[in-house]
């Protein structure tokens, strides 16, 4: 079994997401191919490794989930996934000017720019369409700062 798709240890892990967008405001999401919600597009990104900085962190996940470098800009949102068997901290960032050649890679099983319509359209990670919106809204409407969202999903029965 992949290291990735073990549940992390029973402590909250730190993980960074990449909120890219190409020249046409279009944003890149992945399919995951691993749990959690796998099979659902969400952003680009993983757990924070020993002794690696969130910037380092942010750079190898989306070069190793989808063959692209970007610019980051600066911190988007914090949120936290809580379901019975994860718990993850995560800081996603909003990123511009893609380069390389992009292809799904590491635990991705697809890799593609949409456009928000088109990813409504989609099966998303929770509460990731909403998040878009607000960090994608207008620089005058994100004037706000960085948002904190908490993510609860009770075990099944």
């Amino acid at each position: 079994m992949d290291k990735n798709s073990q549940p992390p240890p029973r402590r909250p892990q730190v993980a960074v997401g990449a909120v890219l967008t190409d020249h046409e405001r279009r944003v890149l999401l992945i399919q995951r191919g691993q749990a959690p919600n796998q099979g659902k597009w969400t952003l680009p990104g993983g757990r924070v490794e020993w002794g690696e900085s969130l910037e380092e962190a942010l750079h190898r996940e989306l070069l190793a989930e989808t063959g692209l470098s970007a610019r980051l800009v600066r911190l988007a949102e914090m949120l936290e996934y809580i379901d019975e068997n994860f718990h993850y901290v995560i800081l996603d960032y909003l990123m511009t000017d893609p380069q390389g050649t992009l292809q799904a890679g590491e635990d991705a099983i697809g890799a593609r720019f949409f456009s928000l319509a088109e990813a409504a359209a989609l099966p998303t990670t929770p509460e990731l369409m909403d998040m878009l919106g607000r960090v994608l809204a207008p620089v005058a409407e994100a004037a706000s700062g960085v948002r904190t969202t908490v993510l609860r999903r009770s075990a099944p029965r």
